[in-house]
């Protein structure tokens, strides 16, 4: 899933609950949840550079540059709880910076973590289709959150 998907994600299940004890943990798990789910991924294994041959993941990432600062304007004043949602359900994806940086880039051997194996293993669901499935998601978190606020 994109980052906006699971910023949105993050940010409405803390809206929803009101409660850091309950919104934290679950927004973590969104983000499992939504990576579990078929959402947008090029067919190769050339990594993050051959993504860029595939005009669908522009408009990926034009979502992303819409929809985070719109988060953030959407979030602004709300309490810290909130914002740490946001970010927990971002933040799995976060190894996926290690792994292009010493892997793609410089060659370094990758993590092989059991973490790691089980965030790869459940994105079993990236196709190019999944554009289909990912853009009604963020609309559909978009509108809920535009609500909540």
């Amino acid at each position: 899933m994109t980052t906006s998907n699971h910023l949105y994600a993050g940010a409405t299940i803390a809206l929803t609950v009101q409660s850091p004890l309950v919104a934290l943990p679950a927004a973590l798990l969104s983000h499992f949840l939504l990576d579990a789910l078929p959402h947008y991924g090029y067919p190769g294994r050339g990594g993050y550079a051959e993504a860029f041959n595939y005009r669908a993941t522009y408009f990926m990432e034009s979502v992303n540059l819409v929809g985070v600062p719109l988060l953030l304007y959407l979030l602004w004043g709300k309490p810290w709880w909130v914002w740490a949602a946001a970010f927990l359900a971002l933040a799995p994806d976060l190894v996926w910076v290690y792994r292009y940086v010493a892997y793609e880039r410089k060659g370094w051997l990758p993590i092989g973590s059991l973490f790691t194996r089980f965030h790869n293993k459940i994105q079993w669901g990236e196709y190019t289709w999944g554009i289909l499935i990912e853009v009604p998601v963020f609309v559909l978190l978009a509108m809920m959150l535009t609500e909540m606020v």
